[in-house]
């Protein structure tokens, strides 16, 4: 389960975020946004969400709660470490939020999977 989690979490940051790097201007300003669109991020949040309940459903919820944090953080830090941008040197600052947002949200979902699941055994 262990290994399953670092794959599926490391794909997902892959496919969802990894291959969209530009920003984009928005209309009327000079300022830009991005690199991300909202449905990117979206589809990430969901995909570790389903990945979170799953691996607590079946009963190695610390590995969700230690795993997905860690691996999602590690990721993002090595892509945003390697942008040529002006603000590139904050990456830590944003991995340090990453990290400790990745952290509680998996927490959050893994009280409520185990709810959940003694609810449904009754």
């Amino acid at each position: 389960m262990l290994a399953a989690t670092v794959v599926i979490t490391l794909v997902a940051y892959l496919g969802w975020l990894a291959w969209d790097q530009r920003q984009t201007r928005i209309p009327g300003t000079s300022s830009f946004e991005g690199p991300y669109d909202p449905w990117q991020v979206i589809g990430l949040a969901v995909t570790l969400v389903l990945l979170a309940v799953v691996v607590t459903w079946v009963g190695r919820g610390w590995v969700a709660v230690v795993v997905i944090p860690v691996v999602l953080t590690v990721a993002w830090s090595i892509d945003a470490a390697g942008d040529n941008s002006t603000d590139a040197n904050l990456w830590p600052i944003g991995a340090a939020f990453l990290a400790v947002g990745s952290f509680l949200g998996v927490v959050v979902v893994y009280a409520l999977t185990r709810l959940v699941k003694r609810v449904a055994r009754g």
